[in-house]
């Protein structure tokens, strides 16, 4: 049957669709939507309202609003059910506890100790200094920094380690040395930022400014604008300069082996010579700046003057000068003659 030819059948269709298919759809399109209220961890809602929300808030039409200062849970704002750490529960509230405590019942009973101080009757008392934490004023169970844990004891670790298992057996280096595998017995560069460098590598976090390289070893006034990262130059080399890399890919500036170069590719070959020199192949992937005439700006040989001559024919000094022409290979060049 052609519904084209019955349009009421076609119209009685689309009716049945949107009377009996269309809520179903709807219905499973809002059962799987992405909920857009924050801190919201109900896997079921509407785009724009809530079931169940994150620790911290409570619900309130929909939405989720932050609990007071210190409630981890809390029915409205001024209810609290839990509280979070360092914090105590009273009538509702949640009341800090003393600042030795990690935890507590009330304003006077720890149940845990922050770090430093260990628990006794429900106080904390101070640990040892030398403790990071400590059973007992006289038993550490960690060490602070530059200490190392022996039969209950902090001993203090050598001066070049930030942290230690034995006197000298480093875990870690202090500024400003490094060499981990040597026992912190390499000096980080002067040229580091704060004389710190990697405890492994050497590698420098940071360069004083001017510096870049792996050891801050390089001068910046060597780059172009004396632009420089951390590494290597930001837009390569100045002129008579050209890049060098290290075995790990770094590049540094190195001056070009001719005088008179001002790019070059490599140790050897000069691809461009500073105006008043051209430029000859002296052996084989070598060449070399060679002078021009003074009557040449620019030359391609000694004698041959392809492009522009010296501009100006008189001594600086003003001197009555005449002025005269040469000609060498078709080009008039102009020179003084006193």
């Amino acid at each position: 049957m052609n519904e084209n030819n019955y349009p009421c059948l076609r119209s009685c269709n689309i009716l049945l669709w949107i009377l009996l298919i269309a809520p179903f759809m709807l219905l499973r399109y809002s059962e799987s939507a992405i909920c857009y209220v924050n801190n919201c961890v109900s896997t079921k809602c509407s785009s724009m309202t809530c079931d169940t929300c994150n620790d911290g808030y409570f619900l309130l039409r929909g939405i989720c609003r932050k609990c007071s200062f210190g409630c981890s849970t809390c029915t409205n704002f001024s209810k609290c059910t839990a509280c979070a750490d360092k914090f105590y529960l009273q009538s509702g509230k949640c009341h800090r506890c003393f600042y030795r405590c990690a935890t507590c019942t009330n304003s006077k009973t720890c149940t845990a100790c922050a770090d430093k101080f260990y628990l006794q009757s429900g106080k904390c008392h101070h640990c040892f200094n030398r403790c990071a934490t400590c059973t007992n004023l006289k038993t550490c169970t960690a060490c602070a920094d530059k200490f190392y844990l022996q039969s209950g004891d902090c001993h203090l670790c050598s001066s070049v380690c930030a942290t230690c298992t034995r006197f000298k057996t480093c875990t870690a280096c202090g500024d400003p040395y490094w060499n981990l595998l040597g026992q912190c017995s390499s000096l980080c560069s002067t040229n580091c930022t704060d004389s710190r460098c990697d405890d492994t590598t050497g590698l420098c976090y940071d360069c004083k400014p001017g510096k870049y390289g792996q050891h801050c070893e390089h001068d910046c006034n060597l780059c172009t604008e004396g632009q420089c990262g951390l590494r290597q130059c930001i837009s390569g080399c100045k002129d008579a300069y050209y890049q060098g890399y290290t075995v790990s890919g770094n590049s540094y500036c190195l001056k070009c082996a001719q005088d008179n170069c001002i790019t070059c590719s490599n140790g050897t070959y000069c691809s461009q010579c500073k105006q008043g020199y051209y430029r000859k192949r002296t052996s084989t992937d070598v060449t070399s700046c060679i002078q021009c005439y003074s009557f040449c700006l620019t030359c391609q040989l000694t004698e041959l003057c392809p492009a522009d001559c010296v501009q100006h024919c008189s001594d600086p000094d003003n001197q009555r000068n005449t002025k005269s022409t040469h000609k060498i290979l078709g080009k008039s060049c102009c020179f003084t003659v006193k």
